[in-house]
């Protein structure tokens, strides 16, 4: 019984022929870490592009007058389940020299929402060359361009220090996969793992090699590895570089 399963599981990880294990990639976590970079990356877009509308407003900006044609309040919901912040919104119109009049509705902060009257004007700056790009809280918009500028940084950089040790792991493991050495291993139990991450509870597979070296498996629900029972042998590869052992069935 032992042999045919243990010749089974050779026979699944010859026949797989890609570079990389999109499973693999995941049990490593670096979703998590394209995530971030995605995150701050587009946060860093926002920010280049709200100082890239105040540029352009400073060089071809021109004053006028919007009217307040609507103000809308959505009120936050402070709780566990769905949190949302408040947010506050106008709808306005303003005639550009030239140009058909333009309604517009923005978010505001809660300093100018409450300065608003329906009926009443404000003061705009839009550009000549676009007349649809416009400022109405510089102040914000300031504001806005530091905050997304901060914030993708620091996202980027958690992103990259996150996935760095894991892009290592997983090139080790396209290493031990592709050109390591097999070795028989026996396994000595299962463990729960912690991580900070939601999900359900996860176990590894613990082992001891033929020359008495321990390893683990990457994070799996325990009823993946329920027919691992302690003393059945297993195949683990050899990161020829690193010599970090893995365990077949991960690659």
């Amino acid at each position: 019984m032992g042999g045919s399963d243990q010749r089974a599981d050779r026979g699944r990880i010859m026949n797989r022929n890609a570079v990389f294990s999109w499973h693999l990639l995941w049990r490593l976590g670096l979703h998590w870490s394209a995530a971030m970079l995605c995150l701050g990356l587009g946060l860093a877009w926002l920010a280049l592009n709200a100082v890239g509308n105040a540029s352009l407003l400073a060089r071809d900006g021109v004053e006028a007058q919007a009217q307040v044609i609507d103000k809308r309040f959505r009120p936050g919901r402070y709780s566990l389940e769905r949190p949302r912040l408040p947010r506050y919104r106008l709808h306005l119109t303003y005639q550009p020299a030239d140009h058909p009049a333009i309604t517009a509705q923005l978010s505001v902060s809660r300093r100018l929402f409450d300065q608003a009257r329906v009926g009443g004007v404000l003061p705009l700056r839009y550009s000549a060359a676009d007349p649809y790009r416009f400022s109405i809280d510089p102040r914000r918009d300031r504001t806005n361009a530091a905050l997304f500028g901060g914030l993708g940084l620091l996202v980027t950089v958690a992103g990259l220090v996150i996935g760095a040790p894991r892009a290592r792991r997983a090139q080790s493991a396209r290493r031990a996969r592709h050109h390591g050495a097999r070795r028989t291993a026996r396994v000595t139990g299962l463990r729960k793992t912690h991580s900070l991450l939601p999900g359900p509870q996860r176990h590894a597979l613990h082992w001891e090699d033929a020359t008495g070296q321990p390893g683990q498996s990457l994070p799996r629900p325990r009823r993946q590895l329920a027919r691992y029972r302690r003393g059945r042998e297993i195949e683990v590869c050899i990161d020829p570089v690193f010599g970090d052992a893995w365990w077949s069935e991960d690659l």
